[in-house]
């Protein structure tokens, strides 16, 4: 429930950021680290995608990218209805891999084909590292890290710990 709240009051804040969300179909993004476990990843993503259709009315219409982020080298990229999320049908073919990521990269690769996101919620266990630090405020600099929302789970615990992107 503290996170639902969390989470709500996160994501009015990243839409608020000046010149971000000005109105009309919000093109937002969703990454998945596959390093959750799929029955986490799916039942966190049917918690979001319900908590952000209640929260506001420019939820129930949303252009949704979906990564799923394997490793360094595979990021598996789709154009995905919210409905596919909240009824699972979007995990048939979701894989844990377990590999270290470089932050990084995922964030580059953000910077350059999901630029128009105002929304970016990246669901992880937080094990990912970051080899180039510099390379890292490049990649988030000058919107990203203003889109940027972290979903950390801790599977022992159940619980989500929710924070705007503080990196860099």
């Amino acid at each position: 429930m503290l996170a639902k709240i969390k989470l709500r009051n996160v994501v009015e804040q990243v839409l608020h950021v000046q010149g971000n969300y000005r109105g009309g179909i919000l093109e937002m993004a969703i990454v998945f680290d596959c390093n959750i476990a799929k029955q986490t990843a799916m039942e966190t993503a049917k918690e979001l995608v319900t908590a952000l259709k209640q929260q506001n009315e420019i939820f129930r219409n949303v252009r949704l990218n979906t990564i799923q982020w394997r490793s360094d080298s595979e990021l598996i990229k789709e154009v995905t209805p919210m409905a596919y999320l909240q009824m699972g049908t979007y995990f048939e073919k979701y894989e844990q891999t377990g590999k270290e990521k470089a932050l990084e990269i995922l964030t580059g690769h953000l910077k350059k084909f999901y630029a128009r996101s105002k929304l970016i919620l990246v669901l992880t266990d937080g094990t990912f590292v970051v080899r180039d630090q510099a390379e890292l405020e490049e990649s988030l600099k000058p919107f990203l890290k203003k889109k940027l929302i972290f979903i950390k789970m801790d599977e022992m615990a159940g619980e989500m710990l929710i924070e705007r992107c503080g990196l860099a």
